[in-house]
């Protein structure tokens, strides 16, 4: 069944998430646009207060727009560990499965045998 799914999700990125605009016409004439609007007056000095009145997150957006190498690095970072993260625990969780009716006949071998005690041992010792 995953393996089902992930080919259905692999089969979904690729047919609607790549668009192909290559053999789209371009429209490459000019044309000319009237300026209908009359001249504003220079508000200059109403900008610098308004720049100086910008909060943090406008700061961070601005930032982030510029896409600057020195900004965008660590928000590489982030990227890179969250995606290792991510991979690392799809990993763990995967190995951690068990078959559950063979570990269940091996704990009741335990207990006919052993007991309580050796019943404990084989659970300790399977893995997930």
């Amino acid at each position: 069944m995953k393996k089902l799914f992930s080919l259905l999700m692999i089969l979904g990125v690729f047919a609607f998430g790549f668009n192909a605009v290559a053999q789209d016409d371009q429209d490459t004439t000019a044309t000319a646009v009237e300026d209908t609007y009359p001249e504003s007056p220079d508000y200059s000095m109403e900008d610098d207060a308004t720049e100086e009145a910008q909060s943090f997150d406008q700061i961070i957006k601005d930032k982030f727009i510029e896409g600057d190498p020195t900004f965008m690095s660590p928000v590489l970072i982030c990227l890179i560990l969250g995606l290792a993260i991510a991979i690392e625990r799809i990993i763990s969780l995967n190995l951690s499965t068990t078959n559950t009716s063979k570990l269940l006949s091996k704990v009741e071998d335990a207990l006919e045998s052993g007991g309580v005690e050796a019943a404990k041992e084989v659970t300790k010792s399977t893995r997930g």
